[in-house]
């Protein structure tokens, strides 16, 4: 119990003190609860993808999904990431469940592969953690994963934010480079709120960039979040990268960034995530409507 308050007194800015009472020792059963839980969805593959639909503004076609995690949990219906995801990472389960959705995201861009009457092959982005990223054979693992699953690695991509790129710089390019031989690509998620920094951009074999959607929002709304996203833009297109704006949800902000020339645009303006058999429809329906200028 002494131990319980002292983590909480630290995760509130240290120099303070907690008491344990009756809500932290709720808050510990729930985490235990959840903890046990998530250990058998694992085991027992309770863990699904939804697939959310990244639009090319230059064709209005939908051109790759990102991958988003699931938990399917009996009695309780599916539950979003952000309520077991805290859990996962303390307990380290974020590994296993990485490379599960490694697995899943491999696994249905082959039945998609199959099923697909023109041959067409949608690209999938996987979001990978920190934790996963530093395992010492993540790079192994993934190309065993991918082998296995008998798919083109260039049908894959790997998301990774810069405080995970910038943790490591040695061991970080080593590892993307060997994946990216193997023919893997890689973006940056989130970009703009960690380090920023120039250099890895320039060192790094990543040819996605993605605009953080607090600065989408921004987007039209004041003059410095269109010129934080103007510049990104730009800056990429230097570096021989292309730009993803996630969290795009009205028109307005869509005929700007086909202005300002954005690869591609993520958001519910377009669709939310999707089960797989609706995503399959939603990339081969009639997308004309979705066609420049207007999208």
């Amino acid at each position: 119990q002494a131990d319980s308050a002292a983590y909480r007194a630290k995760a509130r800015g240290r120099n303070r003190y907690e008491v344990f009472d009756e809500e932290l020792r709720s808050t510990i059963s729930r985490r235990l609860e959840t903890e046990q839980a998530l250990r058998r969805a694992i085991d027992e593959r309770e863990l699904i993808l939804a697939y959310q639909p990244i639009v090319e503004t230059a064709t209005g076609r939908v051109r790759r999904f990102e991958a988003l995690l699931r938990w399917d949990r009996p009695g309780h219906g599916i539950v979003m990431p952000g309520e077991f995801l805290d859990v996962a990472e303390d307990r380290d389960l974020i590994i296993p469940i990485g490379y599960q959705v490694l697995e899943l995201a491999c696994a249905q861009v082959r039945a998609w592969r199959n099923a697909a009457p023109d041959g067409t092959t949608p690209h999938v982005a996987v979001n990978v953690s920190a934790r996963q990223f530093a395992h010492p054979d993540f790079a192994e693992r993934v190309e065993a994963i991918v082998n296995d699953a008998h798919i083109d690695p260039s049908w894959i991509s790997l998301e990774l934010t810069e405080t995970t790129l910038m943790d490591d710089m040695v061991a970080t390019s080593s590892a993307l480079r060997r994946l990216r031989d193997f023919g893997i690509s890689f973006a940056i998620d989130d970009f703009g709120t960690g380090f920023s920094s120039l250099s890895y951009l320039r060192r790094m074999p990543v040819s996605v960039v993605k605009i953080d959607r607090s600065f989408v929002l921004e987007l039209g709304e004041t003059q410095a979040g269109t010129a934080i996203v103007a510049s990104v833009i730009q800056l990429a297109h230097a570096l021989g990268m292309r730009v993803v704006a996630e969290g795009v949800e009205n028109a307005e902000r869509v005929a700007a960034l086909v202005t300002l020339g954005c690869d591609y645009i993520q958001g519910f303006y377009f669709a939310p995530s999707l089960t797989p058999a609706a995503a399959l429809q939603y990339m081969h329906e009639d997308q004309r409507s979705r066609a420049r200028p207007g999208l």
